[in-house]
């Protein structure tokens, strides 16, 4: 007996996604009238059958990884967060699939986890472009993003508080005697480092120094270098401060070296502190004083958010928050005749 016409073959000739095809037969406002009515005629003159509707799911979900480079992780915390994923992923019995995706490009075409429907939701990181965000939330497939804004992606998320930490850290550089500060900052566009510049900036201006002496530095690569750099450039307009505190600990580390490079010690010249709290942060020498940003947790909350919404569907989007945690070390401490 001859099969019908599938779905993929209609998707083919008309240059549709698959998923495009099967939302505009099912009735889907999200597919616009012309494209759903030239679907459907198409469909209707091939003589095409749907299936009967089947509800099981796949048992598996997507993270969607938004990069410069690709097919593999930018930095750091992009590892981690697979990682920690895979790891939570694999407690909860789920089946994960990780795809890597530009992240300053509008996409051409879904990621394939996606248009195949071969998982039952999707977690994104590493500052996705929004109209990735808004496609997926279109087809109306469960999504989440870690470590960003429901406001800009349009999708629940899991963000990170760092302001109460951030107070802390402040009042103790000034109980040091640290009467100047600047925060190094990449790039204040993506909303978890404008979140880390505000939370300086308001401690900053709550302090006993006041905002003239707390100063943000940003455009500076999130790397080792951009952490030299730092350094360098303020050695030379001979305005180095008292404190410097970094978006990231392998660009603090950076600037740790090259401060031991030109002979200022740490922390009794200058304190450092870090952002992430990685592993390393512990075992260099001083160690690095940084902010733990409860990376397990969040992973662990973006699932769950991510699961509740597998099971009820719509709503509006949703924001949860992990609060960041102070680790102090040996990076920061008195300064020479504070």
């Amino acid at each position: 007996m001859a099969r019908g016409p599938t779905l993929r073959q209609i998707a083919k000739k008309l240059g549709v996604n698959v998923s495009t095809v099967s939302r505009a037969l099912g009735g889907d406002p999200g597919v616009g009238r012309r494209r759903a009515e030239e679907i459907r005629a198409l469909a209707a003159s091939l003589g095409y059958r749907p299936q009967p509707v089947r509800r099981k799911r796949s048992g598996a979900i997507g993270l969607l990884v938004a990069t410069d480079t690709p097919g593999r992780p930018d930095d750091y915390f992009q590892q981690r967060v697979i990682v920690l994923v895979a790891d939570e992923s694999s407690k909860r019995g789920l089946h994960l699939h990780v795809e890597f995706v530009p992240r300053d490009e509008r996409p051409k075409a879904l990621p394939a986890i996606v248009d195949e429907n071969r998982v039952d939701g999707v977690l994104l990181s590493g500052h996705p472009h929004a109209s990735l965000c808004s496609r997926i939330k279109k087809l109306g497939l469960p999504a989440g993003v870690i470590h960003d804004s429901a406001s800009r992606t349009g999708l629940d998320c899991v963000t990170v508080s760092v302001e109460d930490a951030m107070r802390t850290a402040v009042s103790r550089l000034v109980a040091f005697g640290c009467r100047t500060l600047a925060y190094v900052a990449s790039d204040v566009r993506y909303p978890t480092v404008a979140a880390r510049v505000e939370a300086f900036r308001s401690a900053a201006k709550s302090s006993s120094l006041g905002a003239r002496a707390c100063r943000v530095m940003d455009g500076f690569g999130t790397g080792l270098g951009g952490g030299r750099d730092v350094v360098a450039r303020l050695v030379e307009k001979d305005r180095l401060s008292h404190a410097l505190l970094f978006q990231n600990d392998v660009m603090a580390i950076g600037a740790m070296y090259e401060l031991a490079r030109r002979g200022t010690e740490v922390p009794r010249e200058i304190s450092i502190l870090g952002y992430d709290d990685i592993v390393m942060a512990k075992e260099i020498a001083p160690a690095l004083s940084s902010f733990d940003q409860g990376e397990r947790e969040a992973v662990a909350a973006a699932l769950d958010l991510l699961r509740e919404r597998v099971d009820d569907g719509g709503g509006p989007a949703r924001e949860r928050a992990i609060a960041a945690r102070l680790v102090w070390r040996d990076s920061c401490g008195p300064r020479e005749g504070g």
